[in-house]
């Protein structure tokens, strides 16, 4: 296969969204987060009542050190300064099997249908492959964007644009009354608490997805801001090891946070599994139940009323019949729409 720099072609000119329905665009700066907080919310009301983007969420953005804001980001004011329209083109700190270039962005449910979002999705697209095209590696190339099910509008749009649904993902909740005790693992393993920003647990972490669809190495970088976010719950977090001293090795583990916020949203309080993952050597000796049921009975303890967690509906793992094993079902889908170069 040749290179992309080879098989994507992109305008060399780095331009702004065009101006429609009389909103003007400029770059986005860190001073802007109480206006992408206004707009995320007022959004999130519409697009994804269930849960809320906090201040801490929209400062991550520029923790992003390959995130140029000069020519990676742009936001859209109306004639007395508020922002009506938003968008990053942004790539991980890590590269897999694959060229990922993520798209995000989001217009104020007062500004929809007026031309707004496909400005913002055309430059967004024309920015990625210019990223992409500067890539000397073979592998394939994406642009990505992630939208709810019932984001007709967003579908449509992206569509229009040659982009295609790559990928369902579910939803999942189980209510936490009942949980039956974890299985007991084999002679040698065991569940330990998660001490927190454990680098053999990131390691774990890219060995365990690496076979998955979309899933990206995190960088040392990525897995201590994650771990530093004010909703991460080591106390509630395990892993499966196996050795000791310099033996000791980490085979599996489930990572949660607890978002406070969403649970008026929801109606109920929850916890949610981020991660839960097994190294591809020691899969099948029961390492990803007994971490699960570890998590779902320290969630309970907690005085938690559900567990809610995200997953693959084509999981090569097999993760959804796991988790329906265990009572999870289905509250919503979400999808990946992409490019593929």
């Amino acid at each position: 296969m040749k290179p992309l720099r080879e098989r994507v072609s992109a305008p060399d000119a780095l331009r702004l969204p065009a101006d429609v329905a009389g909103v003007t665009w400029r770059r986005i700066a860190q001073s802007d987060v109480p206006l992408l907080l206004e707009l995320s919310q007022a959004c999130d009301a519409v697009d994804n009542p269930w849960a809320t983007t906090t201040e801490e969420e929209c400062e991550l953005w520029f923790e992003d050190p390959k995130l140029r804001l000069e020519r990676d980001s742009a936001i859209a004011l109306d004639a007395e300064g508020r922002a009506v329209a938003y968008g990053f083109v942004s790539q991980g700190d890590e590269r897999g099997a694959e060229i990922r270039i993520g798209l995000d962005g989001a217009v104020h449910p007062e500004w929809r249908r007026q031309g707004i979002g496909g400005a913002l999705l055309d430059w967004q697209d024309e920015r990625g492959r210019r990223m992409l095209s500067a890539e000397d590696s073979e592998a394939p190339g994406w642009l990505t964007l992630g939208a709810d099910e019932h984001e007709a509008g967003t579908i449509a749009l992206a569509q229009s644009r040659g982009y295609r649904i790559a990928r369902w993902w579910l939803e999942l909740e189980r209510d936490l009354a009942g949980v039956a005790a974890e299985p007991e693992l084999a002679p040698g393993l065991r569940v330990e608490g998660y001490a927190g920003n454990e680098e053999a647990t990131r390691i774990a972490r890219n060995d365990s997805f690496r076979d998955h669809w979309g899933s990206q190495p995190v960088s040392e970088r990525e897995w201590q801001e994650a771990d530093e976010l004010e909703s991460a719950r080591p106390d509630l977090s395990f892993v499966a090891t196996e050795g000791d001293g310099g033996s000791r090795r980490v085979l599996g583990f489930v990572i949660v946070s607890v978002y406070r916020e969403d649970w008026e949203l929801r109606g109920y309080s929850f916890g949610y599994i981020d991660l839960l993952g097994v190294v591809a050597d020691a899969r099948g000796r029961g390492i990803a139940k007994a971490l699960l049921g570890r998590a779902l009975r320290a969630l309970r303890e907690d005085g938690l009323e559900r567990a809610v967690l995200d997953v693959d509906s084509e999981s090569p793992t097999g993760a959804v019949g796991l988790y329906e094993g265990v009572g999870f079902g289905t509250v919503r889908r979400s999808m990946t729409l992409g490019r593929e170069f």
